[in-house]
């Protein structure tokens, strides 16, 4: 018992301190491929704890003229950091570190997407097949679909011109990526591939669809 309430109590201190020390996040935010966002206001800002209302705003600051920030915190509470403007720009920012968040895209992305298939099943001319970007659903949208009907060759579909999409919220330590989302004749046979986005890299992504 007395072995327990010993580790009890040097918990509890080594959370206090943790509470009471500073911590730094650093980064550089990008408004465009040719413009970092100059003197732009953001905020730390924690999750309220349940019934305490611990948590709120960490800290206020601004970008300097070439996008940069270092800033100090300390944790209110056990939840990770989001990185706000208005809306969440960047969450699950681990506490109790320093941490460099690297280069942080805000603008939306403009990409061109080379859809091209392989095929080892031609179908037919009353088969089609479907896709779009976006979350998976039962229910598709028309005005945010593509389609194309067979028979199917090998090579290029179509190139889709200047897409434009914008990650909802970025997760700290996770790669980007935009969900692409295909499927023959049957939306219950929908499958998905996970393209990963790099902002300022090749305007051109290729899209390799098996038909099968």
């Amino acid at each position: 018992m007395k072995t327990n309430i010993l580790l009890l109590s040097f918990l509890l201190i080594l959370s206090a301190c943790k509470k009471n020390k500073e911590y730094t996040v650093k980064g550089r935010v990008l408004c465009s491929c040719s413009s970092w966002c100059e003197e732009k206001e953001f905020q730390l800002y924690q999750d309220n704890i349940t019934l305490t209302g611990i948590g709120g705003v960490l800290t206020s600051f601004k970008t300097d003229q070439n996008g940069y920030f270092e800033v100090k915190y300390k944790a209110k509470n056990r939840f990770k950091i989001k990185l706000r403007q208005g809306s969440i720009i960047m969450d699950e920012i681990p506490i109790y570190k320093n941490v460099d968040l690297g280069t942080i895209y805000l603008e939306p992305i403009i990409k061109d997407f080379s859809i091209k298939l392989t095929v080892s099943n031609t179908y037919t001319s009353s088969d089609t097949l479907y896709y779009y970007f976006g979350t998976e659903t039962t229910t598709v949208n028309p005005n945010y679909i593509f389609k194309a009907a067979g028979p199917f060759t090998n090579g290029e579909l179509e190139v889709i011109q200047h897409y434009m999409f914008h990650e909802n919220v970025i997760k700290y330590g996770e790669p980007s990526n935009l969900q692409f989302n295909y499927f023959l004749n049957d939306l219950s046979a929908i499958k998905s591939i996970y393209l990963p986005i790099e902002p300022c890299a090749s305007p051109q992504i290729d899209v390799v669809i098996p038909v099968q």
